[in-house]
């Protein structure tokens, strides 16, 4: 910016400028362009995950946004959150079976 008779406001973009989240799972957030070094890269829905002036770690707990291990008693297991379709069920002992293609066992 440019001002007559006084100082002037700067305003950077720092996503603009420096922000390299440009991985398909994150974008970039500035949420104050007069201030420098508070730009964030943040983890598009349903992955979750921040980090400040760097790329993020995206995580996603399948189970949660994806699980749904039915019928029967059964539970869910994400094995590592930073991989996409690893997440299996299940049956509760003494029920025995293992589905591990990303479904109710």
């Amino acid at each position: 910016g440019n001002a007559t008779s006084g100082p002037a406001t700067c305003n950077l973009d720092e996503c603009t400028a420096y922000g390299s989240c440009n991985d398909t799972l994150q974008e970039c957030n500035d949420p104050n362009t007069s201030h420098v070094g508070d730009w964030y890269c943040s983890c598009k829905s349903p992955w979750s995950g921040m980090a400040t002036t760097e790329l993020a770690t995206c995580n996603l707990d399948e189970c949660t946004a994806y699980g749904s291990c039915t019928p029967g008693p059964q539970h869910c297991h994400d094995p590592e959150l930073t991989i996409a379709g690893d997440w299996y069920c299940y049956c509760e002992a003494p029920a025995i079976g293992v589905n591990v293609t990303a479904g109710s066992a």
